[in-house]
């Protein structure tokens, strides 16, 4: 009967605290990428129960951290948004400033010269007769460096396929060049034609020819006495008188090898 009971008390727990749950609403985002040094507005709206909708109501701006003073509250966590900047982080006063609009329900708050990344803030609700914390709602700002974010658009403009047909275009021309070098070429230039031929891989080889011919016995020269003749016309007449006649010489040479 106590088990009964236990389970009863239980359920009744769980059910209460999801019906609460489902009343306080709140719209943030998770999560915000800013510049260093510069100004950051987180938009929020937030819902609460109508039955406490004739309650007046504050709004304050935390961080998961513990704080270094003494708060008269459930939630002992730090301010980084208080209508009392006393009550504020030392980081944050003087830096964010609360944006109300009642009419819809806003509590969009603005963060000043932000210098690095901030983690885990979130929105609590004070009514007159009611407090709520939106913890499952967690805010968290990154800050991008200015110097290295134009590297990073670069690096993402220039797709993969692009890179690759620029390496296969400066790998042919390389080796068709280094091809080009590889032949040598000759030039031969007879008359009016240059003619050009590929100077062979082997050369020929001619020693062996020549050995051959120099092992080859040539015949002795043989002497031979004969005699020779030459004709030789030899004019025997003075000059200005006509010729009548001519007379032939016939000279012996004897010639000997």
């Amino acid at each position: 009967m106590k088990l009964q009971v236990l389970i009863d008390l239980s359920l009744m727990l769980v059910l209460a605290s999801g019906s609460k749950d489902q009343d306080w609403n709140i719209t943030v985002p998770e999560s915000i990428n800013a510049t260093l040094g510069s100004d950051v507005t987180i938009k929020c709206t937030f819902d609460y129960p109508k039955k406490y909708s004739n309650d007046s109501v504050q709004v304050y701006w935390k961080m998961k951290v513990a704080s270094n003073i003494t708060i008269n509250d459930q939630d002992k966590n730090a301010f980084i948004c208080h209508t009392n900047d006393s009550f504020v982080l030392t980081e944050y006063r003087r830096r964010t400033h609360l944006i109300r609009d009642e009419s819809n329900k806003s509590c969009s708050v603005k963060i000043l010269n932000v210098r690095h990344n901030i983690s885990d803030i979130y929105v609590r609700i004070v009514l007159t007769t009611e407090k709520y914390s939106f913890k499952k709602h967690l805010v968290s700002i990154f800050v991008l460096d200015e110097d290295s974010s134009p590297t990073l658009y670069v690096v993402a403009a220039v797709p993969a396929s692009a890179v690759l047909i620029i390496i296969i275009i400066v790998s042919g021309c390389l080796c068709y060049r280094k091809r080009r070098r590889s032949k040598s070429i000759t030039r031969e230039e007879s008359g009016y034609y240059a003619n050009f031929s590929r100077a062979p891989s082997n050369p020929v080889h001619s020693e062996a020819t020549c050995k051959t011919h120099d092992n080859r016995k040539h015949p002795e020269p043989k002497v031979i006495d004969e005699s020779v003749y030459v004709n030789t016309e030899a004019i025997t007449a003075q000059m200005g008188q006509r010729l009548d006649h001519r007379e032939v010489i016939y000279e012996n040479v004897n010639c000997s090898k």
